[in-house]
């Protein structure tokens, strides 16, 4: 699931980039997108952070969603590992 954190406007007050945060019930993975001018000026007073989350998903590459899943599942693989200090050799 998708989340807004940050936004970053021009002098115009205008959405210039998105920060979001992708999490699932493994972990999360954070980002951000540069807002596309075929979306026009959009003053960020004039937006709902569900408009902002359907902008994330459609300017990020199709499978996004299913890459971090896989990245999460990954990283959760590697924290179970059964990892220890050794001694370092003289």
């Amino acid at each position: 699931m998708f989340d807004i954190t940050s936004l970053q406007a021009d002098a115009s007050g205008n959405i210039v980039s998105i920060g979001w945060t992708y999490t699932n019930n493994g972990g999360s993975r954070s980002g951000s997108v540069k807002l596309p001018e075929s979306y026009g000026p959009v003053p960020a007073s004039q937006t709902t952070k569900a408009y902002l989350i359907a902008w994330v998903e459609d300017i990020l590459p199709e499978g996004t969603s299913e890459a971090l899943d896989a990245q999460i599942e990954k990283d959760l693989a590697a924290a179970a590992l059964d990892v220890h200090d050794v001694p370092v050799p003289d």
